[in-house]
């Protein structure tokens, strides 16, 4: 199953691989601007708009009615059938599927946003029919899915008189440099294998396969070795309508967690599971298509009901604004604002649903400057992932970028003041790591020697690794 979508926007780390895990689905949520941008990491599967040549100019189309969240779209494709594209790392550059005018199949290729005017390269063979390529880290290596093996000629077009329908033709996964050469096979057993994404963290490869005879994600290392089934849940192939599928499935930018959109519940929902395949929670909302993460990990942008939404780790995609009417003044202008009878207001259970409906047709922004530009006080509910984003904020340098040996890089809350003669960062160093200190307390202040710091290191007095209770 294939879902088309338009847009793009992107990355961060967490402490712990399970902590992480927890932390996604305890709903920390990340707001993303859905506008055009050549961010690093970013990974969003998109419709193109078409298929690029070298004479046609750059191209910019306004977003569509009620697309309140995107700044400039650019088009980059025309004519043919352009879908599955993926960033790379470095966000300069695109893969895709493309099938041009005249073609029977489709086709990897490579497209350059550095160029003014983008030309499709092709990585591919031209043989078979491909699908679902992604860049490996360092954007050095792509892979892709080809039934080029089965055949070189291009599989039978499905029957679609019944609506859109995904072929489960036979693919293999393929590695090529990023001009196409030097192609390796990665999966070797029969069936269909594609639908693949990559971890940042370790290039570390997760596909759907139905090589177990259901439809199932597996993952693999970046050079095709340790495969192994990820999911569990068990489903019939032959049965369409009641097997229990999984696809889509996209890493969370640390590599801790995995989203996918399965039907094991008899529709198609958003799951997210650790990486290692355990912890599988679902999500809900309905048919729904997973596409990537935000930057940070805490948000999903998704395709349902053919809308794209951004949504929280448990399935709502709500914001909120916080407006303030005070006295008969302000009331009034609100109500002509909102075409509401002035009387509106005794019943407060129809105001709540006319202002919801009338919220529900514009963006967060929309709402803040049509309503503060009529003299009531209006401005969205910042949640507490958002602060370190505020322009106060930002100005006080409240939130200070320290790294951590064990967690990484994060920004940890300051002061809320600064001394005019400093220090100007409240946090100067990281918080130490188990036994960072010991010798240095041990012989400095205690004035231990450094053979007697050795001995109980070897006793297991001290140490700064603890392996089953014990320190080392």
């Amino acid at each position: 199953m294939k879902e088309e979508s338009e847009v793009a926007a992107p990355s961060h780390q967490s402490p712990s691989a399970k902590g992480r895990a927890r932390r996604v689905r305890n709903n920390l949520k990340q707001a993303i601007a859905l506008a055009w941008t050549a961010s690093p990491r970013l990974l969003i599967r998109y419709s193109l708009l078409g298929m690029v040549n070298s004479t046609t100019p750059p191209v910019t189309v306004p977003p569509a009615a009620g697309e309140a969240h995107f700044g400039s779209i650019r088009r980059i494709t025309f004519g043919g059938e352009n879908a599955e594209a993926y960033w790379s790392w470095s966000g300069r550059d695109l893969v895709l599927q493309s099938k041009p005018q005249g073609a029977a199949c489709d086709r990897i290729y490579r497209l350059s946003l550095d160029e003014p005017k983008p030309a499709l390269v092709p990585v591919s063979s031209g043989k078979g029919a491909t699908t679902c390529s992604y860049f490996l880290p360092g954007d050095q290596e792509i892979i892709f899915s080809s039934t080029e093996l089965a055949s070189p000629e291009c599989p039978p077009p499905p029957d679609r008189s019944k609506g859109y329908v995904w072929p489960l033709y036979e693919h293999d996964i393929f590695k090529v440099k990023r001009d196409g050469s030097g192609a390796v096979r990665l999966t070797t057993t029969k069936g269909y294998d594609a639908e693949s994404t990559v971890c940042a963290k370790d290039g570390s490869i997760i596909f759907t396969s139905t090589r177990d005879g259901d439809y199932a994600l597996y993952g693999m290392n970046a050079d095709g070795g340790d495969q192994g089934r990820l999911t569990e849940e068990r489903g019939d192939t032959s049965t369409p309508a009641g097997t229990t599928f999984q696809i889509d499935p996209a890493y969370s930018p640390d590599g801790d967690v995995i989203a996918f959109a399965s039907a094991r519940s008899g529709s198609l929902d958003v799951y997210v599971m650790d990486a290692d395949g355990s912890d599988v929670i679902k999500l809900g909302g309905g048919p729904t298509v997973v596409l990537a993460w935000t930057p940070d990990g805490g948000r999903l942008l998704v395709s349902r009901g053919g809308s794209l939404l951004t949504v929280d780790p448990d399935g709502t995609h709500d914001r909120w604004v916080a407006i303030s009417v005070a006295g008969d003044d302000q009331w009034r202008v609100f109500a002509r604002l909102l075409d509401l009878d002035p009387g509106a207001r005794r019943d407060q259970d129809e105001l709540d649903a006319r202002i919801a409906a009338w919220c529900a047709t514009r963006g967060t922004d929309d709402i803040v400057r049509e309503v503060s530009a009529a003299g009531v006080p209006c401005e969205p509910v910042v949640r507490a992932h958002e602060h370190d984003r505020l322009p106060p904020v930002i100005a006080r340098r409240l939130f200070e970028r320290v790294e951590h040996p064990v967690t990484g890089v994060a920004d940890y809350i300051g002061a809320p003041f600064r001394f005019t003669r400093g220090p100007h960062q409240h946090h100067r160093t990281p918080s130490p790591v188990l036994g960072e200190h010991n010798r240095d307390v041990l012989t400095r202040i205690l004035g231990l020697g450094n053979a007697d710091v050795d001995q109980l290191e070897a006793d297991g007095i001290i140490g700064d690794v603890v392996v089953g209770g014990v320190l080392h």
